[in-house]
């Protein structure tokens, strides 16, 4: 009866044990339900690779701090080269100018107002109708030390000075001051005399052109009185070309 009993014993705890211990490759893909029986807590961490994955399934990585071939991976957002991450159009950073920058050459202050540096442009940067007109006209109407001045056309013995600017300063809108140059007139500060000079802005003796007229003062004339009248005189002029 004990004997029984014993062997009874044995046999139980050799079933209980093949039970309990599944032996190796032996469960199938079939034999689990629906396909669905293994969770995450089943599968060895970093134990799935290659095509075991569903790559659709996975979201956006959130944050790179070292990515390959990036130079700058955490403040780079998007890159389609990330070895230019650091540049822009494949300029880098050195080829543009920072605020506040100090600004050299003919140029003063700094950026990005910047002013024209005092001495740095000259008339012959200058367009025509920024720099304007100028000379000098003896009395015979010999033109000199002039610029954007084409010629001076003269009778002698009546006054009257036509002034043919360059093209590009319009005649009809510009201005025109003149003032005597006491080297080429006939003042005589003992005989009284003095030379005056005027702009006619209508021109009405120089039709297209810019018109002087120099007249002569005479203060001792003891027969006729005093009197002044058109003569020839040199004067100086400047054009100054309508904005």
């Amino acid at each position: 009866m004990v004997v029984a009993l014993i062997s009874l014993f044995v046999a139980l705890s050799g079933v209980s044990w093949a039970v309990s211990a599944i032996p190796n490759n032996s469960i199938t893909s079939k034999k689990l339900k629906d396909h669905k029986a293994v969770k995450n807590v089943d599968v060895v961490p970093n134990n799935l690779t290659g095509n075991a994955i569903n790559e659709a399934t996975l979201g956006t990585v959130p944050s790179a701090t070292n990515a390959t071939n990036a130079t700058n991976a955490t403040n780079a957002t998007n890159a389609s080269n990330a070895s230019n991450a650091d540049k822009l159009d494949t300029l880098d950073s050195t080829d543009f100018l920072r605020s506040n920058a100090a600004a050299g050459g003919d140029l003063t202050g700094t950026y990005p107002n910047p002013a024209i540096a005092p001495g740095s442009v000259y008339p012959s940067a200058l367009t025509v109708n920024a720099a304007g007109a100028w000379g000098a006209v003896n009395d015979t109407g010999t033109l000199s030390r002039s610029r954007n001045v084409v010629g001076v056309s003269h009778t002698g013995g009546t006054g009257i000075y036509c002034i043919e600017p360059a093209a590009g300063i319009d005649t009809s809108t510009a201005i025109l001051v003149a003032t005597p140059d006491f080297a080429t007139d006939y003042t005589v500060a003992s005989s009284a005399n003095f030379a005056h000079v005027e702009w006619r802005s209508n021109a009405f003796n120089c039709s297209g052109k810019m018109e002087v007229e120099t007249y002569l003062f005479n203060g001792d004339n003891t027969n006729a009185g005093d009197s002044m009248a058109l003569a020839d005189e040199g004067f100086s002029f400047f054009i100054r070309p309508s904005p």
